[in-house]
């Protein structure tokens, strides 16, 4: 018998997946530095504020009126989709969809 978590871990094998937005760990802190670290070398962070305003204006139409959705919001580039309490027992299913597909 298959659980979610084994295969998860299955799909995993051989490639980091971070699948939880609220660690305290120190790979998480490492990961982290290194990627702002490259960002900035990089130039990447340039229009962040643009693009994430651009994003959120597209978001928030897109779900505007939806009764799963209770809100849309974030700050640059990180953004996020809170489900309503109607919906919120779909949100484990959703997230195991999104891992499936490798999204």
């Amino acid at each position: 018998m298959h659980t979610r978590t084994s295969r998860v871990e299955k799909m995993c094998r051989g490639v980091l997946r971070h699948v939880q937005s609220h660690l305290n760990d120190a790979l998480s802190v490492r990961i982290v530095t290194t990627v702002i670290s490259t960002m900035r070398k990089e130039g990447m962070a340039e229009g962040v504020v643009e693009k994430g305003d651009y994003f959120l204006r597209a978001l928030r139409d897109v779900y505007k009126g939806n009764p799963l959705i209770a809100d849309v919001r974030g700050r640059d580039l990180m953004l996020g989709v809170e489900l309503s309490l109607d919906s919120a027992h779909r949100g484990e299913a959703i997230q195991w969809e999104l891992i499936e597909r490798g999204t």
